[in-house]
């Protein structure tokens, strides 16, 4: 219940705020309640809920703090004192620990970061989407992701920030991106997906843009069919680090798994339905939903490496994340132009698919590990 509570305020608060948005005062107010309350309640948290916190977040903040001064600091990382850790997240904590030394400092810093780029986005698309529809979509499907799996989360939000500038082709900004993301976490050399996908999609040619959207849809499955292969390459050519050698396949197809990939695939036809709705109205309301829709058709293929990879699905959430907290609100509100009363049926089906993904994943398998909540500063 904690969490649905804070979900439901911070939705409050983001509407509220989108509502208020020329009205600097309480704009500013109720966007710092809507991002401060779920920030909140991730540094709460007693250690342990999100299984990272003990395999490495604790253990990395134990380490800063024995490196006060920044030249130590430096020194440290260069000699790889704290291993495989990126530096945008030993920045963080350096920085944090020079406030507090108190762990639940670092929990808090970490998730603030993230929801505030997932907030910044969903404000960059105040007229494309809701920000409450955005910010509800990304709290029921990727907040308690991000408890757990807390660099490839801050990656994750920092791309859909970032997004923009590949719509906007501003293409120096968006490389300088790349790079923070790629400082962030190592998985961040998969944003280049998103960018390759965009450029697909400016090609003229129908023609082409089929072609190689088949040819995706062929690749994806040999390449996972040879995963093992691919790694082993791409670490001794030293394209990937050592540590993608753990994506190494070995099958996966849980139940959890099997209910993800439904839900995924049922978003997916959400927005191939309203491309085929819109179709004899708009070609540039078409082009943009085929966009929209094949992008999540590309994240589906990509989450099918779950079955084959433990860790596979982290790459699709490159395309998963934006796709499902950006373009499903953007699909939702051009339904909203021709059809108010398809919109409240369209909305009302993404979160109860959403909601129920939620209570199957995050409560009852208890996926990312946790639930329940437990937080011994707020005696719960």
């Amino acid at each position: 219940m904690i969490y649905i509570i804070v979900f439901l305020f911070t939705t409050f608060f983001t509407y509220v705020a989108q509502r208020t948005v020329t009205q600097k005062v309480f704009f500013y107010f109720f966007s710092a309640l809507a991002v401060l309350s779920p920030a909140m309640l991730a540094g709460f948290r007693d250690s342990g809920i999100g299984t990272d916190t003990l395999i490495y977040v604790d253990h990395v903040w134990t380490k800063v703090l024995l490196v006060p001064a920044w030249d130590d600091f430096m020194y440290s990382y260069s000699n790889k004192d704290f291993q495989d850790i990126e530096f945008f997240y030993l920045l963080l904590n350096w920085l944090v620990s020079q406030i507090s030394t108190d762990v639940h400092s670092i929990y808090f810093a970490a998730n603030l970061v993230v929801i505030y780029f997932v907030y910044r986005a969903a404000y960059d698309n105040r007229k494309k989407c809701d920000m409450w529809l955005v910010m509800l979509l990304f709290l029921l499907l990727y907040y308690n992701a991000s408890l757990n799996l807390v660099r490839q989360s801050i990656a994750l939000s920092m791309s859909i920030y970032a997004y923009k500038y590949i719509e906007r082709e501003k293409w120096v900004k968006v490389a300088i991106w790349s790079y923070f993301i790629l400082l962030a976490h190592n998985t961040g050399v998969f944003f280049t997906f998103l960018w390759l996908i965009y450029l697909m999609f400016r090609l003229e040619s129908r023609i082409l843009k089929r072609l190689l959207l088949l040819s995706f849809a062929i690749i994806v499955p040999l390449s996972l069919s040879m995963l093992d292969y691919i790694l082993l390459l791409s670490v001794n050519f030293g394209i990937l680090p050592e540590k993608f050698l753990m994506y190494m396949g070995g099958l996966e197809e849980s139940a959890l798994t099997k209910s993800v990939f439904i839900i995924y695939i049922l978003f997916g036809v959400f927005l191939f339905r309203v491309q085929r709705f819109f179709r004899k109205i708009s070609c540039q309301l078409d082009s943009k939903l085929s966009m929209y829709a094949y992008f999540k058709f590309i994240g589906v293929l990509l989450f099918i490496g779950s079955l084959v990879s433990r860790w596979a699905f982290r790459v699709s959430y490159y395309i998963n994340y934006p796709a499902d907290c950006l373009f499903l609100p953007r699909a939702a509100k051009l339904v909203k132009r021709r059809s108010f009363v398809m919109y409240k049926f369209s909305v009302c089906t993404i979160l109860l698919l959403a909601f129920v993904l939620w209570i199957w994943s995050i409560v009852i398998k208890n996926d990312n590990a946790t639930i329940p909540y437990k937080s011994k500063i707020l005696g719960v």
